[in-house]
């Protein structure tokens, strides 16, 4: 793509154009890959966040004998597997992996993030913390659009 700002060609092909446009003048993004190492920051902090906060909340209601304790858990475990699903991710960029095996990783994570509203929507329970999790979600569905765009 000679004389194309690629990362300006990613952010236009993808949903969320605003987050990703926000990435993009980020100190130190000037690649796709630059672009997407950002976006995997923020996801990886946003998920890891939402799993603390689930942490204590899970805690504080098993002591209150609370029947929210379980699916509080399941939240819990939700975001640790979306960590570990950013980590093996991130294990492909470090590493040169393919684009499909980084996108694969990335689709796992995009999956998790929906375990726990699913734990709240079986039991017809309004969520805890739903703007944490939306917000886990639209970082975590635009990292995967952009590594989706990334050139092999």
């Amino acid at each position: 793509m000679t004389g194309v700002d690629e990362c300006a060609w990613t952010c236009e092909h993808v949903r969320n154009k605003k987050l990703c446009n926000a990435l993009r003048k980020l100190p130190g993004v000037r690649s796709p890959r630059e672009l997407l190492s950002a976006a995997m920051r923020i996801s990886m902090s946003k998920a890891k966040a939402a799993k603390a906060k689930f942490e204590a909340a899970a805690r504080a209601s098993s002591r209150e004998g609370n029947p929210m304790a379980s699916i509080l858990n399941t939240c819990v475990e939700g975001y640790d597997n979306v960590v570990h699903a950013l980590e093996e991710a991130q294990e492909c960029i470090d590493t040169n992996d393919s684009k499909a095996n980084l996108v694969t990783k990335m689709s796992s994570a995009s999956t998790f993030t929906d375990d726990c509203s699913n734990g709240f929507d079986e039991r017809e329970m309004e969520p805890s913390f739903a703007a944490v999790q939306r917000n886990v979600k639209r970082v975590v569905s635009s990292t995967l659009a952009i590594a989706a765009k990334l050139k092999q």
